[in-house]
């Protein structure tokens, strides 16, 4: 995990390169209702082993470049990207051949309430 000083100094370079695109990634994250987003990174062409998804993820990929395989397709993020990953049952992540460093965050889970509590 990333430490506070390396998150900083990701996040003012990604805003230097990226403003924009950061910039609407946060508000997107606002008005969806995911929570605050955390920093991934994969060393070169590490994968991330399947793992099962009951939330979705939206993400940013500041450096690098981020493979994400689902059930029903195989797709390529670069920097500057936006990705998303819905409720599936199985997916992989994998880096690229220089690594990558991305954003993410898992939507909130809505509570239900039962009628008449």
């Amino acid at each position: 995990m990333a430490s506070l000083w390396q998150m900083t100094e990701t996040m003012n370079t990604a805003n230097s390169i990226l403003g924009p695109r950061l910039r609407q990634f946060k508000q997107y994250l606002q008005e969806q209702g995911f929570v605050s987003p955390v920093l991934g990174e994969l060393e070169p062409m590490y994968a991330v082993p399947k793992s099962t998804n009951r939330q979705e993820i939206f993400g940013l990929v500041l450096e690098g470049d981020l493979l994400v395989k689902s059930e029903d397709a195989v797709n390529t993020y670069l920097t500057g990207e936006l990705f998303f990953i819905s409720k599936v049952s199985n997916f992989e992540i994998q880096a690229g051949p220089m690594g990558v460093k991305y954003l993410f965050a898992f939507k909130q889970a809505t509570l239900k309430v039962a009628a008449g509590c």
